[in-house]
């Protein structure tokens, strides 16, 4: 085990003796999908070759958000305080670590193909929707905690009226007799 390993009171062996922290930047497709930009992480690094959040360990006297903040830049050399929103937080709790997802948004258009990446750590970057996480290797830690992280993210809109899916908000409206309850989600 390396030096900055833990294993947590559910007996995993975790990254970040402190914590560890990431953002999940998301956006709307054209075709009214929302879309996670995933970091695929390099084959050195704990659990390599998988997509995940870009993130990593919490530095000693370092706040969650900052050292999701730092790892952004570092790893693909985006400035979030200057280029993303926050919209939430989620939190994967092992009792003694804690994973800290935050979730934003772009304040600018986001080009990732003019994004340096620290290749010792992230290697690939791309958009992905909640149908496509299927088909691809997901970090081990971001695997446990995408379906919840999925259900925060805003639900996909018909692109034309802005509408969201019935099903979704029905379900978590929790009014299946509702017609016109889904109409008019709140779009980014």
């Amino acid at each position: 085990m390396s030096y900055n390993m833990i294993v947590c009171d559910k007996g995993h062996e975790h990254f970040g003796k402190l914590g560890a922290a990431g953002i999940l930047i998301y956006r709307y497709r054209a075709s009214g999908e929302v879309e996670m930009l995933l970091g695929k992480r390099s084959a050195s690094s704990h659990d390599g070759d998988s997509w995940s959040t870009i993130g990593g360990a919490i530095d000693q006297g370092e706040t969650p958000q900052a050292a999701a903040l730092r790892e952004l830049k570092e790893e693909i050399s985006l400035d979030g305080r200057a280029t993303l929103e926050l919209t939430g937080v989620s939190f994967n709790d092992h009792g003694s670590w804690v994973y800290t997802t935050y979730l934003a948004t772009p304040k600018v258009e986001l080009d990732i193909t003019k994004l340096k990446l620290e290749e010792t750590e992230i290697t690939a970057l791309q958009w992905y929707t909640r149908k496509e996480l299927g088909g691809i290797k997901l970090n081990s830690g971001f695997a446990t905690t995408a379906q919840v992280l999925k259900t925060l993210l805003p639900p996909d809109a018909d692109p034309l009226t802005g509408d969201v899916a019935k099903e979704y908000a029905q379900m978590y409206l929790k009014d299946a007799d509702c017609d016109q309850c889904w109409k008019k989600a709140v779009r980014r």
